[in-house]
């Protein structure tokens, strides 16, 4: 099968994550945001990370020109295993006091990290696969305009991709493309408020009687921020208003439903590529960090030997990529020292291929 030279459309359906792939961890608690709804906040901003070294992208793949000269490419997987960073800013607007609050996204905003070694396969006559990496490290921003009716917030961002290898119709291919991703956060259950009796001893902003909460109780100065705290540290003295017996808010949602997404590929013949995949700088940021033993992981077409070295011409080490691509450099003694970058460089059938300079920070 001849494969086209321009760029080629896989179509992905990628599956939903679950919550043990999305281990959150927020500067403001549900206890601490519910609190400062009770008291009467009007706007809370939250921060929360999302870290998981092995986070898995699974789902189904089709490329329907292909499949017009065999109906395998109908039938296709991704499979992925990702270095995953996420870093999101929430900025939640309460109205209606605290007696009957209506919560909204004014933002929502942050960074991702992905670096990711996937594989795409078919079901075609040659069995064929092409393997590589996803990357990308770079702001996104949510669209909040449903929110209101659905809970949902939609995110969308675009990763690069770079094809190390293949099989079968795609032996011998190398590549580059895009990987366009489409999420939609289903937050109807991270914000809930439970109906129920009671009473509340924080009155809204801008009151005498607000004021005089804050005086018998010795709060100061009397603002939303030091309500909050209080109410945190004494929650009997700030009883749940009527017709909400608890609040209960958790920013990072769960992905509950599969996601449409497309990969452009342009793929030609070519001596192989070479990509380094660990280590990765944190979420938004442009240097990772190294130790002295801090081993430099590769994708790489398989059978190449790859080298790595630093900017001030030091040999890290060698490793050879196996049938799976992947190769392990284990630095010698003392070879970051001094360096600000590590570059890859693979050879096979007499030919070499570089990876792109990783930017390093020594600790």
């Amino acid at each position: 099968m001849d494969i086209p030279t321009d760029a080629l459309d896989f179509a992905l359906t990628i599956n939903p994550l679950s919550a043990a792939d999305l281990p959150q961890k927020c500067d403001k608690t549900p206890l601490e945001i519910g609190t400062a709804i009770l008291s009467g906040a009007t706007s809370v901003p939250t921060t929360c990370t999302v870290t998981n070294p092995k986070q898995p992208i699974t789902g189904t793949a089709v490329n329907t020109r292909l499949a017009a000269l065999d109906p395998g490419f109908n039938n296709g997987t991704i499979d992925a295993t990702c270095n995953a960073q996420q870093k999101f800013t929430v900025d939640l607007q309460i109205t209606g006091g605290a007696t009957n609050p209506t919560v909204l996204v004014s933002q929502f905003k942050g960074t991702v990290l992905q670096s990711c070694t996937f594989t795409l396969a078919f079901t075609d006559a040659e069995s064929s696969s092409l393997a590589g990496t996803i990357e990308v490290n770079g702001t996104v921003n949510g669209d909040t305009a449903t929110f209101r009716s659905t809970k949902k917030i939609d995110l969308a961002f675009t990763a690069n991709v770079y094809i190390t290898s293949g099989t079968g119709a795609f032996s011998g291919y190398v590549g580059n493309g895009k990987f366009s991703q489409t999420q939609s956060l289903d937050m109807s259950s991270q914000l809930s408020f439970s109906s129920g009796g009671g009473s509340s001893n924080t009155p809204a902003p801008g009151t005498d009687a607000r004021q005089a909460f804050c005086t018998a109780n010795n709060i100061s100065p009397c603002t939303d921020e030091k309500i909050g705290e209080f109410c945190t540290a004494n929650p009997q003295a700030c009883q749940a208003p009527a017709g909400i017996q608890s609040a209960k808010v958790r920013t990072t949602a769960v992905r509950t439903s599969a996601s449409e997404s497309r990969m452009t590929l342009t793929l030609k013949k070519g001596a192989g590529q070479v990509r380094i995949t660990a280590p990765t700088p944190a979420v938004g940021k442009t240097k990772a960090t190294v130790k002295s033993n801090t081993k430099i992981t590769l994708a790489a077409t398989p059978g190449a030997t790859c080298k790595v070295t630093t900017n001030t011409g030091k040999t890290v080490g060698t490793a050879k990529a196996n049938k799976s691509g992947k190769a392990t450099v284990r630095p010698a003694a003392n070879a970051y020292k001094g360096a600000g970058s590590v570059r890859a460089t693979c050879t096979l059938n007499k030919k070499s291929f570089k990876s792109t300079a990783l930017k390093i920070t020594i600790k």
